[in-house]
């Protein structure tokens, strides 16, 4: 995010014909809804900045907002897609399409490949994304006929899934839906699979997850190998195998949605290549159609 940011500044401040310059005041929110409340207030009160990027997730946002359109100073979110946030003032904006919109579609389209009839969900059951799309999630399923085995929750900060994912192991599902933050969905794979899950049984994610979030959890064990997006980071030898098909996302790519005209959502499905396996490297759509040709 820092680094689009920053790219952004300098392309705008380099088209700038005249004097003015942007100038970005950065403040860590550490990730946290008090650390994005206590930005927001001082670079309010104290900086009167006339706008704030940020903050990145939903349950932030739902607190900021309200201190942004009070003082009528312009928010924009990025990344934040829980359902009503926008509704708050006409000082705050979102740059992604919210989970009304992704979730409804990616069920239709994964229903179809790699289909599904029978699924477990395990969700975040404090964060308001994932509650969000938790809901949308379940009225897509039922409207579609697919039925749920098993719907078990968790909360932010935890680490150990174990007895969930064996009680979703043990219910036989054709695929498993997480709804979750970054964090606890790489650990949520990365303990499915050790717990014995099936690498066909697929686990669907509704958050942009890099493979690079899930190989940068092992690097003390260290192997390097190449991931489908041409990276070598170190990965643990007793994990590559868990990782045949690391999962499907459902999200939306704006890269790819505006500069290759894809459609906005469910084009973002990753698989952890293996070291031999050779890299496509080929433009827009015939591009995308290969890769997600070597996934099924």
């Amino acid at each position: 995010m820092r680094n689009t940011s920053d790219l952004a500044l300098h392309e705008i401040n380099s088209a700038q014909h005249g004097d003015a310059r942007i100038k970005f005041l950065l403040e860590d929110d550490r990730s946290t809804v008090d650390g994005a409340i206590e930005a927001y207030n001082k670079l309010i009160s104290q900086n009167s900045v006339p706008a704030i990027l940020g903050p990145t997730t939903s349950s932030a946002t739902k607190e900021v907002f309200p201190i942004a359109q009070s003082h009528k100073t312009v928010a924009i979110s990025q990344t934040s897609a829980a359902q009503g946030l926008s509704a708050i003032g006409d000082f705050v904006f979102r740059a992604s399409l919210m989970v009304d919109k992704l979730v409804p579609n990616g069920i239709q389209i994964t229903q179809q490949r790699p289909g599904y009839e029978r699924v477990a969900t395990i969700a975040d059951a404090v964060d308001l994304f994932s509650q969000s799309s938790q809901a949308v999630l379940v009225d897509s399923l039922n409207a579609n006929d697919v039925e749920v085995l098993a719907a078990e929750t968790f909360e932010t900060g935890e680490t150990d899934f174990t007895e969930q994912l064996t009680r979703i192991k043990e219910s036989n599902p054709d695929a498993i839906f997480i709804s979750g933050l970054s964090p606890e969905i790489t650990a949520i794979l990365i303990q499915g699979r050790q717990l014995g899950i099936p690498v066909d049984v697929p686990f669907i994610v509704t958050v942009t997850l890099t493979s690079e979030q899930i190989q940068l959890r092992a690097m003390p064990l260290g192997a390097p190998f190449r991931s489908r997006v041409g990276s070598i980071l170190p990965t643990p030898r007793a994990i590559k195998p868990l990782f045949k098909t690391t999962g499907i996302n459902i999200g939306c790519n704006r890269i790819y949605s505006r500069r290759k005209r894809m459609p906005p959502f469910i084009f973002w499905l990753k698989r952890l290549r293996k070291p031999d396996q050779p890299i496509r490297r080929q433009s827009g759509t015939s591009w995308l159609k290969s890769e997600i040709s070597t996934l099924f």
